[in-house]
């Protein structure tokens, strides 16, 4: 199986002793708002000895995606959604556009914990080495993929945000084009300057992903 990883680490959970409790974890991440990166099903939430883990079950006994928040702040999403096992494929407007619509709200859950900026946001894909990336062509993918990826495990380089007034996307550009980097491409194909567009750069009448 293929997974996704997040991590959103800001920097004072390494700097200091502070721990939140179960309570102040549970009031800032509102369920229904804050889940798994990948996901628009998680209504689980349990409280465990890390901290509190928001679940999204495809049955009773398996776990498509899980958010996992520690007690110094540090936020871990775990995500199978991007990807199509059954044809090694990533889904790569989906897979760049859900993470950006997921990450403000971990960033404003941080914010109602008082925990300070800089934040830094990491990118890891774990079994993808023969995943592909569809290559968008006029708002659709017709059939056009990338190299595969080529690693068991790919570990993006995390990017830092100064601040939480910074332009998320821009910031997370150098990591999608990292991952299209991997598969033998130049840049994410869904961007416009800093501005990411999704599949609407090509067609204005397609969905965002």
């Amino acid at each position: 199986m293929s997974v996704v990883i997040v991590h959103v680490l800001p920097l004072a959970a390494f700097e200091t002793d502070r721990r939140f409790g179960s309570r102040e974890l549970e009031a800032a991440f509102t369920k229904g708002k804050t889940m798994p990166a990948y996901s628009d099903g998680a209504w689980n939430f349990r409280f465990n000895f890390d901290g509190l883990a928001i679940l999204d079950f495809t049955s009773p006994q398996q776990i498509a995606s899980y958010l996992q928040v520690f007690r110094n702040g540090v936020i871990e999403s775990v995500s199978t959604e991007p990807m199509a096992s059954d044809r090694d494929l990533i889904f790569s407007a989906f897979f760049e556009g859900k993470l950006l619509q997921s990450l403000p709200n971990y960033l404003l859950a941080l914010q109602a914990l008082s925990v300070p900026s800089p934040v830094f946001i990491g990118l890891s894909l774990i079994g993808a080495e023969r995943s592909r990336l569809p290559i968008p062509n006029h708002g659709f993918y017709r059939d056009r993929y990338s190299q595969p990826l080529g690693r068991q495990i790919l570990i993006v380089p995390p990017i830092m945000l100064e601040n939480y007034s910074a332009n998320l996307a821009a910031a997370m550009r150098p990591v999608f084009d990292s991952v299209w980097n991997a598969a033998g491409e130049g840049e994410s194909p869904y961007y416009d300057g800093d501005e990411w567009k999704g599949l609407k750069k090509f067609n204005a009448a397609s969905s965002v992903w």
